[in-house]
């Protein structure tokens, strides 16, 4: 495909991609938009113009979420129209660009989804042992149960923000001997990938893992900040709490599922996982997803979604298992995404090792997670999430 409208070759946002966000710009009134090279696709604008047919009412909102629930069969067909618009200088959009595109530079973008519930995942063996064996030692890294189903903890979301939202370093208690709330000395990022939900199931009724896409709308990446000194005090025994609720950051763009159909591949199988009958599959399969994070502009960690030993199907046939229902709008995060060999460490607990060889986050630090995918006919990336400390 090739599209009519000039775009920088090192655009994340070329034709390929077409990511949802919510954005504004002098009116301040929030709309739905498509990104496209330096420009949004005004989508309440298309379709005042009749460039796209949609709901009016779904497109001028605070979220995607209105426009998620008319279903993927709308969505995919606004985005695919749009796609083919794009590359036809005889199409309506064409016709209407200058009513209909609006330069990203003018515009204000904010948190995409209005997220009911938030449940964040600890599916990398990587992550997992790593951290196991800062604590626990390398005889015990792993607790028993990891091995047989996916762990995971229901987070804040009141406290999701978007990328680029300065971060507050959070107070907590520290140790069990001060008694005054301090700020933490321990503040880190976790580079994660997240799937927004786009699809309800019915209360009591679990999805099968050969169902489990139709639940995703799209993706995001995901940075979920961590205290780790709060942590440590309160986890045992009911897990994270203050030193995980303060904030997490996701993407500005929504990446939906279709954009990632040519880079499917068969998830690499962790034969050390005893399977319960529910999460296991023919053919497990993940995208094959390239993840960086960076600190002050520095690269200190790349891996990809391969690098988790439960895949996000088998999350979702998990979560929902027992009856419960998930929610459009909802986001589920895989959890720290971490290897065993250099670089390839995503959060500065295991980089450093606790503090012992290197500092966590200092006021004025900025952290970048990047994504981007590549099968040699088709590449871009996945937007980014960027998060700096309040000096």
């Amino acid at each position: 495909m090739k599209t009519w409208l000039e775009i920088n070759d090192n655009s994340g946002f070329n034709i390929h991609h077409l990511p949802f966000g919510i954005f504004s710009n002098s009116d301040e009134n929030k709309r739905v938009g498509i990104a496209i090279g330096d420009f949004i696709i005004d989508l309440h604008q298309a379709s005042i113009l009749e460039v796209i047919s949609c709901p009016i009412d779904a497109l001028k909102s605070d979220s995607l979420n209105q426009f998620i629930q008319l279903g993927k069969k709308v969505t995919s067909k606004i985005r695919a129209n749009l796609q083919t618009q794009l590359c036809d200088i005889n199409s309506p959009l064409f016709k209407a660009k200058k009513e209909v595109l609006v330069p990203l530079k003018q515009a204000k973008l904010h948190l995409p989804i209005q997220v009911g519930d938030y449940t964040d995942f600890y599916a990398s063996r990587g992550h997992a042992t790593n951290v196991g064996e800062i604590f626990r030692g390398k005889e015990n890294a792993l607790n028993p149960n990891w091995n047989h189903i996916p762990i995971a903890y229901h987070g804040r979301s009141s406290s999701i923000v978007n990328s680029g939202t300065d971060i507050q370093r959070p107070n907590g208690l520290l140790n069990l001997e001060n008694e005054t709330y301090s700020p933490t000395k321990k503040l880190d990022f976790e580079l994660e990938f997240g799937f927004v939900i786009g699809k309800e199931n019915a209360l009591g009724n679990p999805i099968k893992i050969e169902n489990s896409e139709e639940y995703i709308f799209g993706v995001s990446l995901v940075n979920d900040w961590s205290a780790r000194d709060i942590q440590k005090l309160e986890y045992v025994p009911l897990g994270p709490f203050l030193g995980k609720s303060f904030a997490t950051t996701i993407s500005n763009w929504i990446t939906p599922i279709e954009a990632l159909n040519d880079f499917k591949i068969k998830a690499i199988e962790d034969e050390t996982l005893v399977t319960p009958n529910a999460l296991k599959s023919k053919s497990l399969t993940t995208w094959d997803i390239k993840l960086e994070a960076y600190l002050n502009g520095n690269k200190i960690s790349a891996v990809t979604l391969n690098h988790l030993s439960w895949t996000i199907h088998q999350m979702i046939a998990h979560h929902t298992s027992n009856g419960c229902n998930l929610q459009v709008g909802d986001l589920i995060a895989t959890g720290t995404i971490s290897g065993r060999n250099k670089g390839e460490k995503s959060s500065l607990l295991e980089i450093t090792n606790d503090g012992r060889n290197g500092e966590y986050l200092n006021d004025g630090d900025e952290v970048c997670i990047k994504a981007y995918v590549n099968n040699g006919s088709k590449i871009f990336e996945l937007g980014e999430v960027i998060g700096k400390i309040k000096i």
